[in-house]
Formats: C-alpha cells, sequence, structure tokens
C-alpha cells in the first residue's frame, strides 16, 4: 500500500507559500514601477532592499496582497479537504472490498447474481 505524501499540512503550507510569493513579486513589480523609487535605488542606493518592499505600501496595495493571501489560504483548506475526502472514500472502497471478499469465500451457500433476468 503507497501512502500519499500529500497531507493537510503540506497543501496549506504550499498555498501560503504562492500567496507569500504573489506577494514578493507584486512587492518587487511596484518597486521598480515607480520613477521615484527606481531612481532612489540607482542615485541613492537604499540602505536595504527590504526598506522600500514592505514598507512605503499603499494601503491599496496592502488590501490586494492581504486579499490574495487569504484567497490562497481558503483555497489551500479547500484541496486539502477534498485530499482527505478522496483519502477516506479510498479507505472505504478497500474495507468494503475487503467484506465482499470474506464474505464470499467464507460463505456455506452458492452466490448467484440475477442480470437482466439471466443468472450470471
Amino acid at each position: 500500500m503507497s501512502r500519499s505524501t500529500w497531507n493537510p499540512h503540506k497543501i496549506i503550507g504550499i498555498a501560503l507559500l504562492f500567496g507569500l510569493f504573489f506577494w514578493f513579486v507584486d512587492s518587487v513589480y511596484h518597486y521598480f514601477a515607480f520613477s521615484e523609487l527606481l531612481r532612489r535605488l540607482i542615485v541613492q542606493k537604499p540602505d536595504s532592499l527590504l526598506e522600500p518592499l514592505f514598507l512605503n505600501i499603499q494601503p491599496y496595495q496592502l488590501f490586494v496582497r492581504i486579499v490574495c493571501l487569504v484567497f490562497c489560504l481558503i483555497v489551500g483548506i479547500i484541496v486539502a479537504l477534498f485530499v482527505e475526502r478522496h483519502k477516506k472514500a479510498e479507505q472505504r472502497i478497500k474495507e468494503s472490498e475487503e467484506h465482499y471478499r470474506i464474505l464470499t469465500e467464507r460463505a456455506n451457500d452458492a452466490i448467484g447474481v440475477i442480470y437482466e433476468g439471466k443468472i450470471v
């Protein structure tokens, strides 16, 4: 029996990493999109690249980044729930097959199936 390496914690973690990746890409884009910040990068050479990336955030930018992060988290939770439901369904199918196999192997009487009026 092969065990799946996908668990809810890993799925949610990957979703959050996607959200943080978007945050970083959006930060870099907005950092280089404005000529004043680009001029400051070339001429004044700021002390840290992190300062303009995270501290000079417009309110709408912060809102979009947080909404994207929350959206990624929600999608991760939904995917994790579907994966868990799929695992449980597979387990129930295996248990049902095992139960049917044991029932047919240990039956003292003959078991027949009637399909479209014929005994199969």
